[in-house]
């Protein structure tokens, strides 16, 4: 839940400083993921404006890092005053991951309603590359095609961001060609999490026309996230459920003692942009992986059984700004903790 307010323009309609409130659930594992948002705001000029977004995928391996599937997506926008508006798209997409990089492909048809009353079909093409820097940056770039009826555009982005325990920043530019031409237009965007369930977070941008009408412009918004929910533990461990062996060239074994029924354990982490990596089933309820990690200290979870993020009992956690936790690994050079 997010409450603030935001400074923004509806298309010709409406436009000023209003306050917000935002209601988002979501959920993910390492091949679904998806996530429903509302917002309603009260401008200074009185009229109220209500936004729904929905967005998910769903993916399967099929071997060497890639996955394939589709993914669906919905959004409706309602000025007092202005009849419904939105847009809904659907398609095929494609995944393919390493240890720091993330490919992604897809292609969607679907439709749009303006806020003119009219209807046009939408076909879009876009493909997404993110490439992790260190163990907390990550740079993503990507261009989406867009066809609707007459008009035709191409969107090129770029974004940097950097995801730590507490703190979260991105700064993000992007670029138009074609019809619909606009300025580049970005975004600046902070999270910091001061306690365990609220996380401040403020956004100063630009963005550009949409297909449904909305004309261009700035906007701000600054508030409260409350985390209302938490997920739940499944890993009982020992007194020290991670085991760290240092190896030559820098490597580290890692050993997690789990005790309980699984199908399979991945531990996500900050050292890969937290793609999973599945562990091995060694027997008297051991599981292991060897990473390759320099010293220093890195942010993991453990995933059950393909779905459920989790932290092991017995060891530290964070709050990870997005309703769950994050276990603590500390990597020593000649002397690893086992946390």
């Amino acid at each position: 839940m997010l409450l603030g307010g935001v400074y923004a323009r509806y298309a010709d309609s409406v436009s000023g400083s209003a306050a917000m409130t935002t209601l988002r659930l979501s959920g993910s594992s390492p091949n679904a993921a998806g996530i429903l948002t509302g917002s309603l705001s009260k401008f200074a000029s009185g009229e109220w404006v209500t936004q729904l977004s929905g967005f998910g995928t769903a993916l399967l391996p099929v071997g060497g890092g890639v996955r394939l599937g589709a993914s669906a997506g919905v959004e409706a926008n309602r000025i007092e005053g202005v009849s419904w508006n939105g847009q809904t798209s659907g398609g095929l997409l494609g995944v393919l991951s390493s240890r720091a990089t993330l490919v992604t492909v897809g292609a969607s048809v679907g439709a749009a309603m303006t806020v003119y009353d009219t209807t046009v079909t939408t076909t879009v093409l876009n493909c997404r590359v993110q490439q992790s820097i260190g163990r907390e940056v990550a740079l993503s770039g990507g261009i989406s095609t867009v066809s609707a009826d007459t008009v035709r555009y191409a969107d090129i982005t770029a974004e940097l961001t950097y995801s730590g325990v507490k703190l979260r920043a991105s700064v993000g530019l992007g670029v138009r060609a074609g019809d619909l031409d606009d300025d580049p237009w970005g975004h600046a965007h902070i999270e910091y999490a001061f306690m365990p369930r609220l996380t401040y977070e403020v956004t100063l941008g630009r963005y550009p026309q949409s297909l449904v009408g909305f004309t261009d412009g700035l906007y701000l918004t600054s508030g409260i996230r409350v985390r209302v929910a938490s997920r739940s533990r499944s890993i009982n461990t020992s007194v020290r459920p991670v085991e760290i062996v240092p190896l030559d060239n820098d490597r580290v074994r890692i050993t997690l003692r789990y005790a309980g029924a699984a199908e399979s354990l991945e531990i996500a982490g900050a050292w890969n942009g937290w793609l999973p990596v599945r562990l091995e089933q060694e027997g008297d309820g051991q599981w292991s992986a060897t990473l390759f990690l320099e010293p220093g200290i890195y942010q993991y979870a453990i995933v059950v059984n393909g779905s459920e993020w989790t932290v092991p009992d017995g060891v530290p956690a964070e709050p990870d700004d997005f309703g769950g936790e994050v276990a603590t690994l500390v990597v020593q050079s000649g002397s690893p903790e086992m946390w």
